[in-house]
């Protein structure tokens, strides 16, 4: 499937990803090593996926998300504060920030059909992706994933892609 490019926007910031249409990526210096970091958007599953963020060692960061197409070629995120640490390639994992989650619905910072969209998002993926040795890490961005989690990476129809795309 051929890549496109799209901007992602969120609390992070502004960034030029590339898409299929289901998986975005875009790579991002981690503050904290320096390291890039790979960032991948399920756009259809409302999940953003990390590698090894903040000097992890073999876990996945998940953050349940909405994706709101607001243009040509942009796609915003928004935090819905739910979200997951994966041990390796699963299916060992951890939801966390459930606390911030009830604050965030308790102050009025989201809604609580925002809080029912998490919920019901982060019991999708569970189920997709994690129960029982399911599909981790999602098909639809393995061919994404640098070799190594950090050289190059390959596109599904064989094109070559810099791992800072």
């Amino acid at each position: 499937m051929l890549l496109r490019s799209v901007i992602i926007r969120s609390r992070l910031g502004e960034y030029t990803a590339e898409t299929n249409g289901r998986v975005a990526f875009f790579d991002r210096a981690d503050g904290k090593t320096g390291k890039l970091i790979r960032h991948f958007v399920l756009l259809d599953q409302g999940v953003k996926l990390m590698y090894e963020p903040w000097g992890w060692q073999n876990e996945w960061y998940a953050d349940i998300i909405r994706v709101d197409p607001v243009g040509d070629g942009v796609i915003e995120l928004s935090d819905l504060y739910v979200d997951l640490v994966i041990e390796g390639d699963g299916p060992t994992y951890r939801v966390i920030d459930l606390d911030d989650l009830a604050d965030a619905v308790a102050s009025g910072a989201i809604s609580r059909e925002d809080m029912d969209e998490a919920l019901r998002r982060l019991q999708q993926f569970v189920d997709d992706h994690l129960h029982r040795g399911k599909d981790f890490p999602p098909r639809c961005m393995r061919s994404y994933i640098a070799h190594g989690r950090g050289e190059q990476t390959h596109a599904a129809d064989g094109e070559e892609i810099a791992a800072n795309a």
